[in-house]
């Protein structure tokens, strides 16, 4: 049997349970929302979880999160089981999920640790590297902090976007509008949050998309 790509809309099957099973083993604690806050956010329809299956096992998933008043979706969390991975997995789901946001002429973002500063960042570089050789572009020059799940240390991260029509140019008011809903939607921050207005006043007044880390 061909691999399958699902959306899984019951938070009791196995493909669901499978899926966090990944989702556990493959992003540290404090980049980790609760298993019960992604239940109550697929039943909700704000989140949508899509898995690629093989012989009816998980062996990649997603969680997109709809943005209801941007042109943005958020692919909030992509792994690959630990023991399919370089199987071309992760860039056969990623395809899919560029097929489902732009024909809702959705660009597809992405929240991707900063591999600068970082002492061992291969990993980093190599999570940078797969999105950019499938189609995805850096916001080059615009800081972007993803506050801690956990209560330990927040994680600095590049903003990188696929956008569903080739040479779409974004102004500062969209990303602007992007990050702040991103902390008010995904992690319950407010307007007033102070890093929220740190990372918003620091947006340049051009906005560049680059392949270059």
């Amino acid at each position: 049997m061909p691999i399958q790509f699902l959306r899984i809309l019951d938070i009791q099957s196995h493909h669901f349970l499978n899926a966090m099973q990944i989702y556990r083993d493959s992003f540290p604690a404090n980049e980790q929302h609760p298993i019960k806050t992604i239940e109550q956010r697929i039943l909700s329809g704000r989140q949508e979880l899509y898995v690629c299956v093989d012989s009816d096992q998980v062996m990649a998933f997603a969680l997109l999160w709809n943005f209801e008043k941007l042109d943005f979706t958020l692919l909030d969390y992509l792994a690959v089981n630990k023991n399919q991975r370089g199987k071309q997995l992760g860039s056969q789901l990623l395809r899919y999920l560029k097929g489902i946001t732009s024909k809702k002429g959705k660009h597809l973002v992405m929240e991707v640790e900063n591999p600068s500063g970082e002492a061992n960042p291969t990993n980093r570089i190599n999570r940078v590297e797969f999105y950019l050789k499938n189609g995805a572009y850096i916001i080059k020059d615009t800081p972007y902090i993803l506050p801690t799940l956990n209560n330990t240390t927040p994680t600095h991260m590049i903003l990188m976007v696929i956008p569903f029509v080739n040479n779409t140019t974004f102004s500062p008011r969209q990303i602007a509008d992007l990050i702040t809903q991103l902390y008010i939607d995904l992690y319950g921050k407010t307007n007033h949050d102070a890093t929220l207005i740190q990372l918003i006043h620091s947006i340049p007044s051009t906005i560049t998309l680059t392949k270059s880390l």
